[in-house]
This record gives C-alpha cells, structure tokens and sequence, in this order.
C-alpha cells in the first residue's frame, strides 16, 4: 500500500476508534475495514487498495441523515459514486482527501 494510503488508513481507524465506534478489519481478496457505531449499526467502511481508500457511507447512516451524500458531493467532486446498493462511495487518494473526509463527516456524529 502506497505511504499516503496508509497513512490515510491510519487517520480514518484512529477517528473512528477515539469516538469509541468498533473497527473490524477482513482481509482477503479486498481488504476492508468496517465501522459501527456504540449502537452497533453498520454505518460506515472503507477497501484497502494500494492506490487509494474507497470509503462507503452505508445504507443505515444515509437513512438516518439524508443530507450526508449531498455532503459529499460537495466536498469531494468527481470522487463520489452511487453503487448497486444504493449506497455511496468516495474514493480518497490520500491522507488530505481522509482529512477533508474527517472535517464534514465528524461532526454529524453521532447519527440520529
């Protein structure tokens, strides 16, 4: 994995861990790192590829602030999709797109 790759990971995980949500990490043909909230819903994940992190806000936390895609829209154009699934993802190519990630998404948590 690229240096400003891992360090991005690093960023997101130690986020995540001081607002006291669980990480679990998979490793396989995808490494992948999962996000619940204390409540224990599935909010959040991000792929480990060597190039870069593609972060996904999952079904439950779009549910429950509808105004969280369109946040990332702004904040990250031409790296946001909509998968299958309905759900949306961001594709971060370094530890400043992580950063701008941590800035708008921190402080809508915790989720209704």
């Amino acid at each position: 994995m690229d240096q400003t790759i891992a360090a991005a990971d690093e960023r997101l995980s130690s986020a995540f861990r001081m607002l006291a949500y669980s990480l679990d990490e998979t490793s396989g043909v995808i490494d992948c790192v999962t996000v619940r909230d204390p409540r224990g819903r599935y909010l959040f994940a991000w792929h480990r590829n060597p190039r870069h992190l593609l972060f996904y806000l999952r079904l439950p936390a779009l549910q429950a602030k509808s105004t969280l895609r369109q946040k990332a829209l702004h904040r990250h154009p031409g790296q946001v999709n909509r998968n299958a699934g309905g759900e949306t993802t961001i594709t971060l190519n370094s530890e400043g797109d992580a950063e701008a990630l941590l800035e708008w998404l921190l402080p809508t948590l915790p989720l209704p």
